[in-house]
């Protein structure tokens, strides 16, 4: 899991990349990308405030000419899949949780479910496995005491573990700069 909370003195259209060898797919609706390789995958989950929007594309933005002195340079740096996931707007700042879930091709099955969750004073995701345990992890938006479906923190980033029954196994509080 990843949190970018990012902020810039004029409205910008922030942008996360990614490249991979293999052509990927998009799910604009569920928020997810996902590349596949031959035994392994990578399911990319995206957590906004707004929908964010996706292109994809397999040619480099900028042309690669000689690079490195390389005459063959194609042959070290081949076409690959690009895909762009980016606001909708241009905006002083955003807060984006994606969610990067890895998997052995033919066992997407054995993926947790992974829910958004907001209240008024934290937001983050539920991740639950398909035995029922998971966790929560919560990123507070104000100074003092936060609450996200249930749990209560005065600290930044919290999060707890569960077990199948639902039974808080594990919780954790961390500090960070705002």
């Amino acid at each position: 899991m990843i949190r970018d909370e990012n902020s810039a003195p004029e409205p910008h259209t922030f942008e996360y990349n990614m490249h991979a060898v293999r052509p990927g797919s998009v799910d604009a609706g569920n928020q997810a990308v996902t590349i596949r390789m031959d035994k392994a995958f990578l399911k990319v989950l995206f957590f906004a405030d707004v929908p964010w929007k996706f292109r994809s594309f397999d040619k480099f933005l900028v042309p690669i000419n000689n690079a490195r002195g390389h005459k063959d340079v194609e042959k070290l740096w081949p076409e690959q899949w690009h895909c762009v996931a980016s606001a909708p707007a241009a905006a002083k700042s955003m807060d984006l949780i994606s969610v990067l879930l890895p998997g052995r091709t033919g066992e997407e099955a054995k993926q947790p479910k992974v829910e958004k969750l907001d209240s008024a004073t934290a937001h983050g995701v539920k991740i639950t496995h398909p035995d029922g345990s998971g966790a929560i992890v919560g990123f507070s938006k104000v100074d003092g005491e936060s609450e996200l479906a249930g749990l209560r923190s005065t600290k930044r980033v919290f999060a707890a573990k569960f077990d199948a029954g639902g039974k808080t196994v594990a919780s954790l509080g961390l500090e960070q700069e705002r």
